[in-house]
């Protein structure tokens, strides 16, 4: 398994699950990053790659070392892509998406690239990856932690008689920060926004800035806290005090954040981005989905949800059985399916 072992990483924790899941089962696997991969003492059946570009020095094609790597590989290769970036932009930003992406993904070695969305999939295969080379395996669940209470959290962190609306994961673009600070503004004060995360170790964007400067505009300094990144410990304290979980992402390929939250089985309002559906097609009533982008719509359901227990009890006992479904134990089964399969064919 080639993956990260570092520190404020999803992909990292994700492996940590998928790793201790595969290794129930009849399967030697060994963990190590690319950088630390030698081809002299590979004895592997099979090489499984966690692939995001920035793992591999990012997109641009003079810095991205991901098809160095895989040419170093003899072993058939496994490469599950937690992000795909179609060719789109200006010529020159397009063509270079192209090429990062032929060298990652076109590479003769790879017999199966796994994604966690149909939407995924289906930019691939539009992109000229074969479609019987491109497998979907929805995103594991972690086991359900025993949470500690609500009430004690809320104590905890001085937020009593609060309703209490999180965003859990790393800032990102992507993932609809500002509109969540929209939509808080059209809402009651004892609605709070909790951000519970931080920049990416990675990220050298000025967007924490952009949403400090957003939140000053607004004046919602004091129904806003942006917590810094956060070990599992404290992630379980943020979960067990939130009312609310709140994704209103713009692009995602398979959230390791909604994943920690269907796990503990909270409520879950989300964008209607093709992915997120994706959710409720497999699980009905697991998330409520509002148009993405429409800050108006999100404040009403936040809202309603706000004033409706039982509603957020529906959506509660739904998370819960999307997360049975879909535990790294199944993830793992589905895997070692797939890794049988390509040694038979080896």
């Amino acid at each position: 398994m080639i993956a990260p072992r570092k520190d404020q990483c999803g992909i990292s924790d994700y492996s940590d699950y998928l790793v201790d899941a595969l290794s129930k089962r009849t399967i030697r696997i060994r963990r190590i990053d690319w950088e630390n991969y030698s081809p002299e003492n590979d004895s592997a059946d099979l090489v499984h790659i966690q692939h995001e570009y920035f793992l591999f020095g990012g997109v641009a094609p003079w810095k991205n070392r991901c098809g160095y790597f895989l040419n170093q590989v003899d072993a058939p290769v496994v490469l599950t892509a937690h992000e795909f970036l179609p060719s789109t932009g200006n010529p020159v930003r397009s063509l270079m998406i192209r090429l990062t992406n032929h060298s990652n993904f076109m590479h003769p070695s790879i017999r199966r690239i796994l994604v966690h969305t149909s939407q995924d999939r289906y930019l691939m295969t539009h992109s000229g990856i074969p479609p019987e080379k491109v497998q979907l395996i929805r995103h594991g669940v972690p086991s359900s932690p025993a949470l500690p209470s609500s009430h004690a959290m809320k104590q905890e962190f001085g937020l009593e008689n609060k309703f209490i609306v999180t965003m859990f994961g790393f800032l990102s673009r992507k993932k609809g920060h500002l509109d969540a600070l929209r939509a808080l503004s059209l809402l009651p004060n004892d609605i709070h926004l909790i951000f519970a995360g931080g920049r990416h170790p990675d990220d050298r964007t000025d967007y924490a800035q952009v949403i400090d400067k957003e939140i000053n505009a607004r004046g919602l300094n004091d129904r806003v806290r942006i917590t810094g990144y956060l070990n599992r410990e404290d992630i379980y304290k943020w979960m067990a005090a939130t009312d609310l979980i709140l994704a209103p992402f713009h692009q995602t390929s398979g959230s390791g954040s909604l994943a920690m939250s269907f796990s503990c089985a909270k409520p879950i309002l989300a964008s209607d981005i093709p992915p997120n559906m994706e959710y409720l097609d497999d699980t009905p009533d697991c998330i409520r989905a509002y148009p993405a982008a429409h800050t108006e719509m999100m404040a009403d359901l936040i809202k309603t949800l706000a004033g409706d227990p039982a509603q957020r009890e529906s959506l509660t006992s739904a998370a819960g059985e999307y997360a049975r479904k879909h535990s790294y134990s199944s993830m793992a089964e589905e895997t070692m399916a797939l890794y049988r399969t390509l040694l038979s064919e080896a």
